[in-house]
Parts: structure tokens; C-alpha cells; sequence
């Protein structure tokens, strides 16, 4: 029902049961639920990329102040915004072709802007 896999030097549990997932995972989540340290990549983001850090009071601060411009009702927002310049990025990459690169780039620096 429980067995381990060595995954590029990395421990990882399989649970092979609904009894001892839910044994492990909700009835003891708060004892066995934690991330792996994927050291290599928690030194390329300095440790503060939400989906990698382990779990503890750093991560619910972090998760608690991402909800709300990540949360299901902004993200109407930014799908709107995405398709508003996709289209002003095709207008102008088709009547200037020549200028892709400028086009791309002023599209990237005002999406941040844009969705406030």
C-alpha cells in the first residue's frame, strides 16, 4: 500500500491504497504534507517561488497575499486583458513586421500595467 521510489536522488512515497491516503493525507495532513526540497531549483528562484517552498508560515504568507490577484475572479480580468493584446499585437506585428521585436516587447512591459 506504501512504497518508496528513488526519483534522481529523491525519496518519493507512492501511496497505493484510498485507506492510507486517507490516513496519511487528511486525517494526518498536517504531518506528512510538505513539498520536496528541490535544492537546485530553490536556488535559481531564491527560495520564493510559491509552488516549490515547503510548506510553513513564510508559504501561508505568501499564498494569503497571491490569492487574490491569482483568484478565479481575476483571472476573468486577465483573460480579457490577454485577448485585448493579442489582437493590438497581430495589428501591429502585421502592418509593421519589421518591428516584431519592439511590438513584443512594449506588449510584455504594459500586460503588468494593464491589468490594474
Amino acid at each position: 500500500d506504501l512504497f518508496q521510489l528513488n526519483m534522481a536522488g529523491q525519496p518519493v512515497l507512492v501511496l497505493n491504497s484510498q485507506k492510507v491516503v486517507k490516513d496519511l493525507l487528511e486525517k494526518r495532513s498536517s504531518i506528512y504534507s510538505d513539498r520536496p526540497k528541490w535544492l537546485v531549483l530553490n536556488e535559481m528562484t531564491g527560495y520564493m517561488d510559491l509552488p516549490l517552498m515547503r510548506y510553513g508560515e513564510l508559504w501561508r504568507r505568501m499564498r494569503r497575499a497571491s490569492k487574490l490577484p491569482l483568484g478565479v475572479k481575476m483571472s476573468f480580468n486577465y483573460h480579457r486583458v490577454q485577448s485585448d493584446q493579442a489582437l493590438v499585437l497581430a495589428h501591429d506585428v502585421l502592418n509593421h513586421p519589421d518591428n516584431w521585436k519592439f511590438h513584443v516587447q512594449r506588449l510584455v512591459a504594459l500586460y503588468p500595467i494593464d491589468n490594474h
